[in-house]
């Protein structure tokens, strides 16, 4: 098993030799040549670019578009339905297939604050490079990370992150456990090596992540008042489900990638090592029952179900996989071809902790405290394009996993045209086979979901416009859901979505205009909850004030979607699941912003929610729970070149 924590320490001990004690070239300025040193001079690297052949090097980004969104702030900026806060649980607001077939663990509300290894950012610095990303929100929220990067030499970069993101309850009591409601901390410890001539790069990553939440249930249904949104935020008169649930999850990831130039670009090996680990522990100290005519404990408020503990609740899950995979890889103007196989080791496991107290409803069970799957899984796969300038391009993929899951897609492009077609068999994931906990218990033996997709994409510009316009149908065989119980079901009908996606982009001089819409019709696959459409709309001014000294942005940016009944969530088993009973309301949220952009530092200011009271005085997330109220929120981006 990999010591990931001795990594750590023996890469946190190196990358500190490096940066303090080790006698840089770049540290020995002076007042003359340290100006040198700019955005320009510090290059941003990226193992898909390198892997394609593209080894022409971007600059660090500087720009202020998004800088203030919400969305921006995360690994993943695609729209999500959450609970209302800072890095709390959520789930992609829109439908989307799974990024990978094979073993799949199934607890995904944190995803949206994880990087994925693959698209890590590495540097080509001239001299030591950092960066600083602070913002500060009402209501306690707080994010900040902060990265470091520096050459040893001309052909090796070692750097380092720090992430840190926090936020405080903004209803319901603090007295009993506080104000904090969610903390999440994060190190990522990269390096980069090549040779001369791009003959061989190395890239590496170790990666560990902690995240903790303070689970309330939402809003308790007596206490719940449509009509009147402005008492639910406050404090006093709030009650929620729960008031000693807690979830944890910890995360590690090891990932390294090198490829070898045999023949030039017309031939390289490569290969990629991942291991990836992922605990999710759920407490809750002190079940809380009704009482029944009788006077006898009953149902709990919250749980469908207690089987083992009656007093509390201690559930782990764990998962990981070690994987390797090996390919061939050739490039040219004309073509790019990519074949590879990959093997995956993967282990699942469940565990009922300090069971105390074994139900009558369960005595006669035999009770197995652990549950353990260990596998090996076989992949092979493959990537072709063929292309023509900017004019024409084939594109095939594809990957099978030996005698289970299969993945096929192919694209074809002329000019602004793209269609596209693929086809998905893709295993349930863990944990919507077996479940061991105190409020869940199942063992299922789903079928592989069958998903074939169509679209037809329209890109391009004309005079000051820019437009991405794609319609697509989506067709699902064995769909696997979670029930109004929160319990996984599978459906034997076949589903069928149609999306419409739009992206306008409008730039007259100063002005621009930046429109999103989605709409969805799933009155064919009713049990897949999305808003049928969605608008995200920005309107800003952007450029130089005070004799080109400072440049910015001026402006406000307003999300609305169609009123729906949302997923809601379960935190006992982290999953969203089906209910009929709340529909989230169709409500407009804006925000106004100010960026602006002084040689080295960007920085924001944004009133979010500036429109509270206006049509009402707030808005739900997900069913019962609350959005943000009004807040004011400002952030810095800055960045140092010596």
């Amino acid at each position: 098993m990999l010591n990931v924590k001795y990594i750590l320490t023996v890469l946190t001990s190196f990358l500190f030799a490096f940066s303090v004690l080790s006698p840089a070239q770049a540290q020995i300025l002076n007042d003359s040549t340290v100006n040198l040193y700019s955005p320009k001079t510090t290059k941003v690297i990226r193992e898909t670019e390198i892997f394609r052949g593209n080894y022409d090097l971007s600059t660090v980004d500087t720009t202020l578009n998004n800088l203030q969104q919400l969305r921006n702030w995360y690994h993943d900026t695609t729209f999500y339905q959450d609970l209302g806060n800072l890095a709390t649980p959520s789930k992609r607001l829109l439908f989307t297939l799974p990024d990978q077939i094979g073993a799949r663990y199934g607890r995904s509300i944190f995803d949206r604050y994880n990087l994925n290894p693959t698209n890590q950012v590495y540097f080509d610095t001239k001299s030591p490079y950092s960066r600083l990303n602070y913002v500060q929100g009402g209501n306690g929220q707080q994010i900040f990370d902060g990265t470091f990067s520096r050459n040893i030499n001309e052909n090796a970069n070692v750097g380092f992150t720090y992430e840190r993101i926090s936020s405080e309850k903004f209803y319901g009591s603090s007295q009993i456990r506080g104000s904090r409601e969610v903390e999440r901390t994060g190190i990522t410890l990269f390096t980069h090596l090549q040779t001369k001539e791009n003959k061989y790069h190395l890239f590496a990553s170790v990666r560990y992540t902690e995240q903790a939440m303070l689970e309330s249930g939402g809003i308790r249904r007596s206490s719940q008042n449509n009509d009147n949104l402005d008492s639910l935020y406050s404090t006093s008169d709030v009650q929620v489900y729960l008031n000693t649930a807690s979830n944890r999850e910890y995360r590690k990831n090891v990932h390294l990638s090198q490829v070898y130039r045999i023949a030039k670009e017309h031939l390289k090996v490569y290969h990629t090592l991942d291991y990836f680990s992922q605990f999710n522990r759920f407490k809750d100290n002190a079940l809380a029952y009704l009482n029944d005519t009788t006077g006898k404990r009953a149902a709990t408020y919250f749980y469908p179900n207690t089987y083992y503990d009656s007093v509390r609740t201690s559930d782990a899950a764990d998962f990981r996989y070690f994987e390797n995979s090996f390919g061939i890889m050739s490039d040219s103007k004309l073509h790019y071809f990519k074949g590879y196989i990959k093997q995956r080791s993967v282990n699942y496991r469940n565990t009922l902790l300090n069971v105390e107290q074994f139900l009558p409803l369960r005595a006669n069970d035999s009770v197995n405290e652990e549950y353990k799957n260990d596998l090996k899984q076989y992949f092979l796969g493959g990537h072709g394009e063929f292309k023509f300038r900017d004019i024409f391009n084939i594109t095939t993929s594809g990957e099978y996993q030996l005698f289970k899951d299969y993945r096929l897609e192919a694209a074809l492009r002329l000019k602004f045209l793209t269609v596209a077609q693929s086809r998905m068999s893709y295993s349930p994931t863990y944990t919507q086979q077996r479940i061991l906990s105190n409020h869940f218990d199942w063992k299922n033996d789903f079928r592989n979901t069958v998903a074939d997709r169509t679209s037809v994409r329209v890109e391009g510009s004309l005079f000051h416009n820019t437009l991405n316009l794609e319609f697509a149908r989506t067709n699902i065989q064995n769909y696997v859901y979670f029930d109004t119980k929160a319990l996984p079901a599978q459906t034997g009908q076949q589903l069928q979505l149609y999306t419409l996606s739009l992206h306008h982009h409008l730039a007259l001089n100063i002005f621009h205009m930046d429109n999103t819409f989605n709409y969805t019709d799933n009155s064919k696959a009713e049990i897949i909850r999305v808003p049928k459409w969605m608008v995200n709309s920005k309107v800003y001014f952007e450029g130089h004030l005070f004799k080109k000294v400072l440049y910015g942005q001026v402006g406000a940016e307003m999300f609305l979607q169609d009123k729906y009944y949302a997923d809601a969530y379960m935190p006992a088993n982290q999953q969203f699941y089906l209910q009929n009973d709340f529909r989230i309301p169709s409500y407009p949220i804006v925000d106004a912003f100010i960026t602006a952009d002084i040689k080295s530092l960007n920085i924001f200011v944004k009133m979010a929610h500036v429109n509270q009271g206006i049509p009402q005085d707030g808005y739900f997330t997900t069913p019962i729970y609350l959005g943000q109220p009004r807040n004011l929120t400002f952030g810095i981006r800055w960045m140092f070149f010596d």
